[in-house]
């Protein structure tokens, strides 16, 4: 997109204009300068007798300035160009930060995990056991009183791999 630059110094005696700007300013971004009070072209890019070489945001410029005034309003355009490598990783960064936070949020409240495992906290009031496949290990905080037909107490106590039988894949909270 091109830019206006609107900050400058001109020092026409040393055919030397220094762009006050943040952005970096280079001979590849920078389109044209024109003297306006003089009407005159004084850089344009790609032709050679209007031409220059560009130090730390200064250029020093090929044509004749000495006939100009420093206080002479120029009109100095370039490209501005996005920095997309840049974008990209405070793209990555910040969605990775976004995904860090859903999941620590996801496992604080109970959802399932990557590999649909649910962190289950009881408070207080019963849990009820559905048939499917067979559960893990099973691991409580305080007492259950029954499991379907088995007595909870019996089998938490005695190992921490429930058996088969009616207990199946998942707990449901009711």
């Amino acid at each position: 997109m091109k830019t206006l630059i609107q900050e400058y110094i001109f020092d026409p005696s040393q055919r030397k204009i220094k762009f006050l700007c943040d952005e970096e300013i280079n001979l590849k971004n920078l389109s044209n300068i024109t003297n306006l009070t003089k009407n005159q072209v004084i850089f344009a890019s790609g032709v050679k007798r209007l031409g220059g070489t560009i130090i730390d945001n200064e250029i020093t410029l090929d044509v004749n300035t000495s006939n100009m005034l420093s206080d002479d309003i120029l009109q100095i355009y370039f490209e501005k160009t996005t920095n997309y490598e840049k974008l990209n990783s405070d793209l990555i960064d910040a969605l990775a930060q976004v995904v860090s936070q859903l999941q620590s949020l996801k496992n604080s409240t109970g959802m399932a995990d990557i590999n649909k495992r649910m962190r289950v906290s009881i408070e207080a009031g019963s849990v009820g056991i559905s048939a499917s496949q067979t559960l893990g290990t099973v691991t409580t905080t305080g007492s259950l009183t029954n499991m379907g037909s088995l007595s909870a107490q019996a089998v938490v106590q005695g190992t921490t791999n429930l058996p088969a039988g009616n207990i199946r894949n998942k707990i449901i909270i009711s």
